[in-house]
């Protein structure tokens, strides 16, 4: 078993100081939540609304798993390899939402990348449908729609009384 120096996890090993590429990282980020908001302002859309809290928030889950790959790398003493490879990971994460939100507000993309993005969207598509299906084979929607039936029931009794 590999012993753990606790005394080893000081306070440099909780920041991101030492993380290579960080820097690239936190500008895509920045990079992607400016065309976040031009896309908004173009389609019209709140600013403000739970999409784009989410998203901004989804950002700062993002450096806090990156700082825990970072504690996690110094106590399994896997000398970067965790968090090298997590940083990377959200680098790519955050490149193809910053293609994704410029086809939106109409730059030119390579065909290829364009056609990869729309079969994203609808793989994305039959997740939901799939999910759907499976939400309506468990019977997620039973309870709704005896609700709805009584409620019918209950109203075509009033309007018969009346």
């Amino acid at each position: 078993m590999i012993g753990v120096d606790l005394m080893s996890l000081d306070i440099t090993h909780l920041t991101l100081a030492n993380v290579r590429f960080i820097d690239v990282l936190i500008t895509l980020m920045a990079v992607d939540i400016v065309f976040g908001i031009s896309v908004a302002v173009r389609c019209k859309r709140n600013l403000w609304s739970r999409k784009s809290l989410f998203g901004y928030a989804r950002k700062m889950l993002v450096l806090i798993i990156v700082v825990t790959a970072n504690v996690l790398d110094v106590m399994l003493q896997t000398e970067g390899v965790l968090v090298y490879g997590t940083v990377i990971f959200y680098i790519f994460n955050e490149l193809l939402s910053i293609t994704e939100n410029a086809a939106l507000l109409g730059v030119p993309i390579p065909k290829a990348i364009h056609d990869a993005l729309d079969l994203l969207d609808r793989e994305s598509e039959k997740e939901t449908f799939k999910n759907n299906v499976t939400n309506e084979l468990l019977g997620g929607n039973v309870e709704r729609q005896m609700d709805e039936r009584k409620k019918k029931k209950e109203e075509s009794q009033h309007d018969e009384g009346n």
